[in-house]
This record gives C-alpha cells, structure tokens and sequence, in this order.
C-alpha cells in the first residue's frame, strides 16, 4: 500500500468507508441532523488523502498487530475522532470569520460615538431655567485704596451658579364673576361674566393642580395617601378620598383623548402588546380583592415617537383581552408564545402576522447556564445578533439599512444557531430543560426569524416590557385599585403618561394644557391633534 497513487488511495477510502456512509445515509433520510450529516461525507471524503497517505504506515503497523482486515468498527471510531477535529476546526475558521464582521459591527458603533473628554466637565445649568441675581460686593471699608485713598472701581465680576429650589406652595385662585345690570330698566335682567376656561364644573381644583396629582401617582408612582400628607406640610388638610375624585375627573375628561391613542395605535403596522396583573378591590369574592390584568400595547409608526396604551380586563382571557382589543387586526403583532395570543393570527380573531421575542426565547437558554454549558455558544451567537441592531441603532439607519445590515450580517448567525438547535433537539429528551428550550425555538422559528424579512421589526417585546415597568412600580405602592373601574381609569392615564414619556414631552404641562383646552370646549374631530407625540406641532393653534 506504500505505493498507493492519489487516485487508488482516494477509491480505497470510499470503499473502506461504505459502511459509515451508509449508515450516515440512512440518518438523513430521516430526517436527523441534515447539515452535520452532510458535512461529515464531505469531511470523510476530503480527509482521504491525510488518513491514507500522510498516516497509513502508523495506521496499518497498529492494526496488524491484532488483524490483518481492517474492523469496520475500528474505521468509524477513527472516522468520528477525525469528524470531531474537523468540525473544531470549521468553528475556529468561522469564529474567525465572525470576528472579522464583529470588528466592522463595532466600528459602527465606534464612529458613532462622540468623543468624550478625558475627565468630565461640569455642564452648565439649563439656560430656560429663571435666574436671581445676588451681588457680592467687598466691604465699605476695603473699597479704599490704602496706597492713594482713591475709591475702587468694579473691573469684572466672578460668576458662580447654584441650583436652588424655591418653596412648593399651594395657592387659591378666587375668581369673582362681576354682575352687571341697567339702573333705570328693570326689565333689562341681569349679566355675568362667562366663566374662565381653566375652571372645570363641579371640581374645586385647578387643572394645574389636576395635572400635579395625577402625575404624581402614575408617572411618580406617589400614593395618594402620601400626597395627602405632602399637600399637609403645605398647610392644606384634605381627604384622601378628595383626591381620588379628582383622579376620577382627570380620567374622565380624558377619556376622549385616550380613545384617539388607542385608534391611532391601531393603525400602525407593528403592535407589541404584553400584560401584567393589578390587584382590584372587590366587595364579591371571598377575600374581598381580586386580580385584574393591565394588557399593555405599544405602537411602532414608521417614523416619529412610539405610542403606548393600556387596556384594562377582569380577567386574564384572551376573550376579554386581546381578542376584543385587536379583533380584526392586521400587520405585525409582536408578542410571547403565549397561547392567548393565537387567534389573532390563525384567523379566527384578526390575521395579523405574528413576530417572536427573542428576549422571552433566549431566557429559555440563559435560564441554564449555570447548569449546562452547551448553551454558552448559543448565547454567544445571539449576543451578536443584538449587537448588530445596537450598531444599526447607533448609527441612525433607516428600516432598509438596518434590514441590508441584518440580512449581510445577523443571518449567518441565525443560520448557525438554527443548525445547533436542530442537533442538540435530536439528541436531547424533549422533557429535559435544554430539549424544551430548544423545542420553545423550533416551535417559534417562523416568528422569530421574521425580523429578516422587515427592518421595521424590532428583535423583542422589551419595549412593552419597559412600559409595564411603570405599572409595576407603581402597584408596589398603591398596592391595589379601588374597583374594577377604578383600574379602568387608570389604564386611561398610565396610556397617556407613558406616551407623554415616549414623546419627549413633560407630563404635567400636557396634562394642564390639555385639561382646560377641553374645559373651553375642543372640539372632537380635533382630539388627535392633543395627543403627546403631536402636541408641541399641532396642538398649539386655538380650537375653530
């Protein structure tokens, strides 16, 4: 065999290696493992020339000891050994690879840094902000020059500012509505002055003050019972019930504005929606306390601001969630695997396309990692993926550049990590935690590789997660809702808060402004020319 040709070692090694071929055959046509199985021919057959002509004195000298045939067995166990070194080094070259287009990633992200100064620099205070002048001025008796007794003239000044707080106080606004009547006639009746805009009916609070207490407990997360006790340190006592009324007036005002969002939202071609629980007081169960369900939907227009809103239910069905809300929804929603959410794309709801979150799918394999350690590459990959949307977001690109992006780069990670859950999947029980993990992905593919196919789809749910956050710090203090309405009424402005937050826009000055816009009678073809992210470019023209 010392004088094996290329082309007889080449034959030689087909034929020696029929056996395991046929066997990895078989394995293919049932559908286990394609891409490895066909990488390992491949390997079998282009490792002909290192097995036979670089090894086969060492190999042959080894196996003569025992046999002079070759055991067919003894061929596989050193055809998998030389599969393993194989692959390993596949992943060296590819890991290399990936280096190379993580390299590029990170210069996007770098060149759309800015610079930062090597030690930090005090910024100065905000310029919109109301300035008091002090003058410091040296003493009368050192204005005197001791040298020639001639008074000091100013040369300059040493400018120094402090930010100060001036006192939080609460003030009455009396407004006297003047009479006016004829002297000489009688019969002429009487005349008032109109009200002003900014007084609302039946409430004795200002709409600067409405504003101030609904912001304290849904963007502030400040109980009302501590508000009470605020308002007590500036000398006004009042009843926590008080300024539960005035939360309920707030609401219902607002509740014009909060079904403009919800139409507006609708309309965009991305919805992410999630939920979360809210404790409810209930006079007809046993325990007196109920758990509602906050549904959270946020809207991704294609540009500008993103729009959020809640929706409350008594209970946690699809049925009073979001098959009432999203029923004949179409475009993409984006949410969890949840089965609740299965009608809106199979049909018999909406037929909306569905978009995964790989925040919850990668949970699944993070939840292991102390535990397994074959999750760490996997986890790798996908780290990699959102560094790439870090860098697209970084750098400002549009829904088309981000998509080119994702398709030159994300996808060769997709592909591969699509591969190890395939392997990993036929060789681990589907009851043990990696095989549902992998069993999670599998089932969710379709949905979660749909961001390949539109850059306007965002890789996760996490946004809706972010506005929940809210909720949940704020039930953490309030502990609870009064009545299933009064969880309703807080839907209506937690939805306009967490917009007011999403637009850039300070809360409690929408809040106010909007409040007496609608007590001067705005008319309603107009509402959604009052929601946050329009308000500081429409919102400002006098209602006609």
């Amino acid at each position: 065999m010392t004088g094996l040709t290329e082309e007889e070692a080449e034959a030689q090694a087909r034929a020696m290696l029929a056996p395991l071929l046929g066997r990895l055959a078989k394995l293919r046509e049932s559908g286990h493992e394609d891409d490895a199985w066909e990488a390992a021919q491949a390997t079998i057959v282009s490792l002909h020339k290192q097995v036979l002509l670089a090894k086969q004195m060492a190999l042959l000298q080894r196996l003569a000891r025992t046999t002079e045939k070759l055991d067919p067995r003894q061929l596989e166990l050193l055809a998998s050994q030389l599969l393993v070194l194989e692959a390993k080094e596949g992943e060296e070259v590819q890991d290399r690879d990936d280096d190379l287009v993580d390299a590029e990633v990170e210069e996007l992200i770098e060149e759309a840094r800015k610079p930062e100064a090597e030690r930090p620099v005090r910024r100065a205070l905000p310029e919109h902000l109301p300035r008091q002048l002090t003058e410091l001025d040296v003493d009368d008796t050192d204005r005197t020059c001791p040298c020639c007794g001639t008074e000091r003239v100013i040369i300059g000044r040493e400018v120094r500012e402090v930010l100060d707080i001036a006192p939080i106080r609460l003030r009455v606004r009396r407004y006297e509505r003047l009479k006016r009547a004829c002297p000489s006639c009688k019969d002429s009746g009487v005349l008032v002055a109109a009200p002003t805009d900014e007084q609302l009916e039946r409430v004795m609070a200002s709409p600067r003050l409405l504003a101030h207490v609904a912001s304290c407990k849904y963007d502030a997360h400040v109980p009302l019972h501590r508000l009470q006790r605020l308002y007590g340190h500036m000398g006004l006592r009042i009843a926590s019930s008080t300024l539960g009324g005035w939360i309920a007036r707030t609401a219902e005002e607002l509740e014009p504005v909060h079904r403009a969002l919800w139409e507006v939202l609708r309309s965009q071609p991305v919805v992410g929606t999630d939920a979360s629980g809210l404790r409810v007081l209930d006079r007809d169960t046993p325990e007196n306390i109920t758990l509602g369900t906050m549904w959270c939907y946020v809207g991704y227009p294609d540009g500008g601001p993103r729009l959020c809103a809640y929706r409350y239910a008594p209970t946690g069905t699809g049925a009073d969630g979001p098959w009432a809300h999203l029923a004949g929804q179409t475009g993409f929603v984006q949410a969890d695997a949840a089965n609740v959410f299965d009608r809106l794309f199979n049909g018999k709801v909406a037929n909306a396309i569905e978009v995964g979150c790989w925040a919850h799918a990668r949970r699944k394999l993070h939840a292991l990692v102390e535990s397994d350690s074959r999750v760490a590459k996997p986890l790798q990959r996908i780290a990699r993926i959102y560094r790439v949307d870090k860098a697209a977001a970084v750098q400002g690109m549009s829904a088309d550049e981000r998509l080119a992006l994702r398709r030159r780069v994300s996808a060769q990670h997709v592909k591969w990590l699509h591969g190890w859950l395939k392997r990993t999947s036929g060789r681990e029980p589907p009851a043990s935690a990696l095989g549902k993990a992998c069993g999670y992905w599998l089932n969710q593919w379709d949905a979660l590789t749909r961001f390949l196919d539109d850059g306007r789809l965002e890789l996760d749910n996490t946004e809706v997660e972010r506005q929940i956050r809210a909720l949940a710090v704020g039930r953490k203090n309030y502990l609870f809702a009064g009545s299933h309405q009064g969880a309703r009424r807080a839907a209506v402005i937690y939805s306009l808060m967490r917009s007011c937050d999403l637009a850039g826009v300070n809360a409690t000055d929408w809040l106010e402004d909007v409040l007496v816009r609608l007590a001067g009678g705005w008319p309603q073809s107009r509402i959604q020319e009052l929601l946050p992210h329009r308000w500081n470019s429409e919102a400002q023209q006098a209602p006609q």
